[in-house]
């Protein structure tokens, strides 16, 4: 408790009994306070666009002007506000963290109530690989992806379903076997054999020392930072 407490910075947390959260429920708090009150940004407000962190560290360091301008410091606080009713409520036997949380995350990245159920194991690993910016942007930035670079339009729609279902997915732990087995997939591996698809899938590592280099984790949810990698125009958040 002592580290979401540091988090909210708000010492009464501290004094929470920690009886009704357990270890990786708690663990979930403090990276949902972390990526939404300390590194948040207003993407509602902001839209996608160009004047946002370059990488994943900027994003952690929290400086930016899209982090630090009026709308999201606004967004922040209210951020605060809804986790501090949310832990009281736990910490009171009036709400069940498991549920909470979860839906606790829709709502901070823009989702609101799904026709789906957010699971907390899911959730919980978007929290451990920093995913609540990422599915933001995506969740509430889509009016800037109805549009090329060049102007040209695009449809809004099957960009809806496309964010929608790779939030569902994500919170739901299938990320990684609905992008192999979605139709859209099936189609980029068609061609390939059984032997093929499953070293495609791989997560390859390489250990060289004390250095080790790698794609992703199994889950391949680091995949949403990787377009942080090479510039700009490649990112999550970029126009």
């Amino acid at each position: 408790m002592e580290a979401l407490s540091a988090v909210l910075s708000d010492p009464s947390i501290a004094k929470i009994s920690t009886d009704n959260f357990s270890e990786d429920e708690l663990l979930a708090l403090t990276l949902l306070a972390e990526q939404t009150v300390r590194m948040g940004i207003d993407y509602a407000t902001l839209k996608l666009g160009w004047d946002h962190p370059e990488s994943r560290t900027e994003y952690r360091d929290a400086l930016s002007r899209s982090a630090t301008c009026p709308a999201s410091r606004k967004r922040q606080s209210e951020s605060k506000r809804c986790l501090l009713e949310m832990i009281k409520l736990i910490a009171d036997g009036k709400a069940q963290a498991r549920t909470a949380i979860p839906l606790a995350f829709m709502n901070e990245i823009g989702v609101g109530s799904p026709s789906y159920e957010p699971l907390f194991q899911g959730v919980l690993r978007a929290l451990e690989n920093e995913l609540v910016l990422p599915l933001r942007a995506l969740n509430e930035g889509q009016e800037s992806m109805t549009r090329t670079f060049n102007g040209q339009p695009v449809p809004a729609d099957p960009i809806a379903r496309a964010v929608s279902d790779i939030t569902k997915n994500v919170v739901q732990g299938t990320y990684k076997e609905w992008r192999y087995n979605n139709p859209v997939g099936q189609q980029q591996l068609k061609g390939l054999s059984d032997q093929q698809i499953a070293l495609w899938a791989e997560s390859s590592s390489l250990q060289q020392g004390a250095v080790r280099t790698h794609e992703d984790q199994n889950d391949e949810l680091g995949l949403f930072w990787a377009t942080k990698i090479g510039g700009p125009s490649h990112g999550f958040d970029i126009e």
